[in-house]
């Protein structure tokens, strides 16, 4: 009777197709819709986290990544793939 459910909560979730992983040299983001963008590890600045009120329906935890410019390069939500990489 409650099938339904139990599909729904194994269905992966969307900040799931967003991918993170560490290079050697670098820090490389793969968004929902396949675009890659990569950060050098010695040209990242800062790191922010920011948070809103989408969530429960869409992600509301974003990761931000900064330059040595001072500018947005990276931006990843709470939730995507290989992103306990990047805590550790």
């Amino acid at each position: 009777m409650f099938g339904w459910i139990r599909k729904w909560t194994q269905r992966p979730q969307p900040e799931a197709l967003w991918t993170v992983s560490i290079e050697p040299d670098h820090v490389r983001v793969t968004d929902d819709a396949g675009q890659t963008k990569t950060l050098a590890k010695s040209d990242m600045a800062g790191v922010a986290i920011e948070t809103n009120d989408t969530g429960p329906w869409r992600a509301d935890v974003w990761w931000l990544l900064f330059g040595s410019d001072g500018q947005l390069a990276c931006v990843y939500p709470q939730g995507a793939t290989g992103e306990s990489v990047m805590l550790d």
